[in-house]
């Protein structure tokens, strides 16, 4: 099993399943979209500590390769993983803050509860 590093999707927990549903058949489009998908990896941890594996996915283009991990928090269907650390971490929060404050009607950020976001990392 892997998963995206650095980023939170198709999560249930705590009240997760507000978006967890469309987060899961999000990513499932991007990458069933496409032959082929490019997995690289963090210069961290490569494992978490139930053995999954913790990757960036990337989906080559003929006008370049799309950050897939990127692409889930951008469109507000994943939040950035606070906990640990990551190459391309600064970034995704930057893509956050951006898809919070612009796009909070997309997403996670318009169809959960106020309460489940304010439980979220900022």
């Amino acid at each position: 099993t892997a998963k995206l590093k650095s980023v939170v999707a198709s999560w249930k927990g705590n009240e997760g399943v507000c978006f967890a549903e469309r987060s899961k058949r999000f990513l499932s489009d991007v990458l069933m979209s496409h032959a082929v998908v490019m997995v690289e990896w963090d210069s961290g941890d490569k494992v978490d500590g139930k053995g999954n594996l913790l990757v960036y996915l990337m989906r080559p283009t003929d006008s370049g390769d799309i950050d897939v991990n990127a692409l889930i928090v951008q469109v507000g269907d994943g939040w950035v993983a606070r906990m640990f650390p990551g190459d391309r971490k600064k970034g995704y929060l930057a893509l956050e803050a951006d898809a919070r404050a612009y796009n909070h009607k997309w997403g996670l950020w318009g169809s959960c509860p106020q309460e489940f976001l304010d439980k979220l990392p900022h």
